[in-house]
């Protein structure tokens, strides 16, 4: 993947979308980079070791890259990242972070708990952006959904997406909503539906859907899970903790 393959791939996007990277720049000072993963990247950021594209923002080094795999890149993910970029930093939305000395499986858990909640949003903006983009999402939970069959949590997540940020999937929902049902005697699908409810209503207050969810995290992974936003300030970009979860 080059310089050019960016340029080409970003010409062809909405002028809206063109943009983030300058305004991401005005706001921080810096200047958003675009790099293939490798495998300092894959360590230092366990998460997202397996994904095709990642946005890593790094306030202690002043730096945003925006990782991409020329597979990503081909696919359209320039689009998801540029707008996860968007919530972050210009929108300076509030997330959930990791502790830094939490095991590298709670840090796992965390980005994608913080992922789902953000493709809520992301998801329907991307696909009105280029609907072509929806058949990846469908292949991205069919597999997400094979891998769950017996993660309650992961399950409640993928219930979430798939009624609120892809609702015309209407088999997937049906395999899911399936899979929620097979845990007798506990009445997990109604949980999930009484999440969805929650969420739904709560959008898009992120502080009032981070309170639900707060709410059925066991205390052993919720301890280890901080609030908190990007915020700039005099050229400075900083993570603001603004508590926990």
């Amino acid at each position: 993947m080059n310089r050019l393959d960016i340029k080409r791939s970003m010409s062809a996007l909405p002028e809206y979308l063109q943009e983030i990277p300058e305004e991401v720049r005005k706001k921080t000072g810096i200047e958003v980079e675009f790099k293939e993963p490798d495998a300092e990247f894959k360590t230092r950021n366990p998460g997202m070791a397996a994904t095709s594209a990642g946005v890593e923002i790094d306030p202690d080094n002043n730096s945003i890259i925006i990782w991409l795999t020329p597979a990503g890149l081909e696919k359209g993910a320039l689009i998801h990242e540029l707008l996860h970029l968007k919530r972050n930093i210009i929108d300076s939305v509030l997330k959930i972070f990791p502790n830094s000395s939490s095991p590298v499986h709670i840090q796992q858990q965390t980005f994608f708990l913080e992922n789902d909640f953000e493709h809520l949003f992301i998801l329907p903006e991307e696909i009105l952006a280029d609907p072509e983009r929806e058949k990846e999402w469908v292949e991205v939970y069919k597999n997400a959904l094979e891998k769950s069959r017996d993660r309650v949590l992961s399950l409640y997540m993928h219930w979430l997406v798939l009624n609120i940020a892809l609702p015309n999937q209407t088999e997937l929902i049906a395999e899911c909503k399936s899979l929620l049902h097979g845990f007798p005697p506990y009445d997990v699908f109604g949980a999930a539906e009484s999440l969805r409810n929650q969420v739904q209503s709560s959008m898009p207050d992120k502080h009032k859907m981070l309170n639900v969810l707060s709410s059925i995290l066991r205390p052993e992974l919720r301890s280890h899970m901080l609030i908190g936003r990007y915020v700039s300030a005099n050229g400075r970009l900083t993570a603001e903790c603004l508590g926990a979860l």
